[in-house]
């Protein structure tokens, strides 16, 4: 008699139905599973709209969460919109719930204005499959996520209104520290990380009280202007009584603001920003979520700090060279608005710009300078010591940096991290698969224990006095120390004639 071997089909991932405290989500994949579309809190419409987010409904019959969301409101959105926006999306390679994998938090970046965590940059397939669970969210942008107003401040139990988008990240890691273990990951090791303003926001949670002990670690990628040697601008971080007198500017009724519609909320009270404008609505100081300004807790003595890996581009402000000035008078316009207390000849001296021709790159690494790397840089000396900060440089230029940006510009370093890179492309060599491959290594090692330093990963070491040492993911990954110090002074110099200016205005 013959034996026959029936050999049962590999179950590579998790299931595909998973059961949350809002119902049964059905997802999708193989080896790597996703959930997408999952609400992590009511949609902030009607009377929710400038409120704090509330819990998620419940469904009785089993969720598709195989597609996205839809992007909240915003100039120029890349897909579908609308307000009821708040949700997350999952990637999962753990093979049961019991297995723990350390998870992964993306924050979006975008100015605080615009940006979707469905954006494909971000797609966690590939990063998962390095051994994490990876979540990246939605939440609320411009006059709908930040606008600051005394009506809505009345309205409030806590006599606050405005950083309505943090509160919605807030939510989201409460969500995550809820449920993630159905997914198969440690709700004990979240890792949060993000780029630019996604960086700023995260800055912010690791010093509100309403974000403690949510997650575990920080990874902070380009992040925008925080730290002067003493003070931050005060355009950045406003107070509470001045966000609310520029709120009663732009809108005057709430009531009829409520009433109109998100695209009206968009285009009307909230227009896209440009360079010289910088971002309409931002960060409160408020006293509850963000009891002072965050460099200043930062800053402090005797505050503990999480591990901190955190970095820059080495071309920053090449990102930015579509909307710069193409003049060297449109250069001097930008200084005279942003800087009027700086003779346009000493910036001059430091981004030389002789001709037209060459003023919107010169504006370009002055602007990058400023906002970008000084900040990063200022902000990792102010953490070391108190922290394990971890820095690096991304100076990599491949094709697809060449061609778009003409050097390692913002956000040039996010498919690297994403593990996006394939090679051969018209986008990405050999040497940029290289990087990808430590830079990834490195990422997931981070969110594992706290320090990047791994088998067969480059050797990182912490970024601390006397020579504050950095990794350089260039052509070569190389340890090294020091990049730009003479502009990250003149920038310092710069940025604190500016806090002092309106340190002496009245109402500031």
């Amino acid at each position: 008699m013959a034996l026959v071997l029936v050999i049962a089909p590999a179950s590579y991932g998790l299931d595909l139905t998973v059961t949350i405290a809002s119902g049964r989500l059905r997802g999708a994949g193989g080896e790597v599973v996703s959930f997408k579309g999952i609400p992590y809190a009511a949609a902030p419409t009607g009377r929710l709209r400038w409120r704090a987010p509330e819990a998620p409904g419940v469904w009785r019959n089993v969720r598709d969460a195989t597609y996205f969301g839809p992007q909240c409101p915003q100039p120029q959105p890349s897909g579908a919109v609308n307000e009821d926006c708040l949700t997350l999306n999952v990637w999962t390679s753990a093979r049961s719930v019991s297995e723990r994998l350390p998870v992964m938090v993306w924050i979006h970046g975008g100015g605080f204005f615009r940006g979707s965590g469905s954006n494909s940059a971000y797609d966690g397939e590939h990063l998962a499959r390095r051994g994490v669970v990876l979540v990246t969210l939605n939440y609320r942008l411009g006059a709908l996520g930040f606008l600051a107003h005394p009506a809505l401040s009345r309205e409030s139990a806590r006599g606050v209104s405005g950083n309505y988008g943090l509160l919605d990240q807030i939510a989201a890691l409460r969500w995550v520290q809820r449920n993630i273990a159905h997914f198969g990951g440690d709700p004990a090791n979240i890792t949060v990380f993000g780029e630019s303003g996604g960086a700023n926001s995260i800055c912010i949670l690791m010093v509100s009280p309403l974000a403690k002990g949510l997650f575990r670690r920080a990874i902070l990628q380009s992040l925008p202007l925080m730290f002067q040697p003493t003070r931050r601008l005060r355009e950045a971080y406003a107070g509470l009584e001045s966000a609310e007198a520029d709120g009663s500017s732009r809108v005057a009724d709430i009531g009829v603001a409520r009433s109109m519609s998100a695209e009206e909320i968009v285009n009307q009270i909230a227009p896209a920003p440009t360079l010289s404008t910088g971002v309409h609505f931002y960060p409160v100081v408020d006293g509850w979520l963000l009891p002072e300004d965050p460099a200043a807790l930062i800053q402090a003595q005797g505050r503990e700090l999480m591990p901190v890996l955190m970095g820059y581009g080495a071309d920053e402000g090449n990102f930015f060279l579509a909307n710069a000035p193409k003049t060297v008078s449109g250069f001097q316009a930008f200084v005279a608005h942003k800087f009027p207390q700086t003779p346009f000849e000493s910036i001059l001296a430091v981004y030389p710009a002789r001709t037209d021709a060459e003023a919107p790159a010169a504006l370009a690494q002055f602007f990058g300078d400023y906002e970008l790397l000084t900040s990063t840089v200022l902000t990792a000396r102010a953490m070391a010591g108190r922290a394990n900060v971890y820095l690096y440089q991304f100076s990599r230029v491949g094709p697809r940096s060449r061609r778009l940006w003409n050097g390692a510009a913002h956000t040039a370093d996010i498919p690297y991290v994403f593990d996006h890179v394939q090679t051969p492309s018209e986008d990405f060599d050999l040497p940029d698969k290289t990087v990808s491959e430590a830079m990834v290594g490195a990422w997931v090692q981070f969110a594992k224990a706290g320090n990047p330093n791994g088998p067969n990963l480059p050797e990182w070491p912490r970024y601390e006095e006397p020579d504050y040492r950095y990794l350089n993911y260039s052509d070569r990954i190389s340890t090294e120390s020091g990049f730009r110090e003479s502009e990250i002074e003149f920038s310092s110099r710069v940025l604190e004639q500016a806090a002092r200016r309106d340190r002496n205005q009245p109402g500031r």
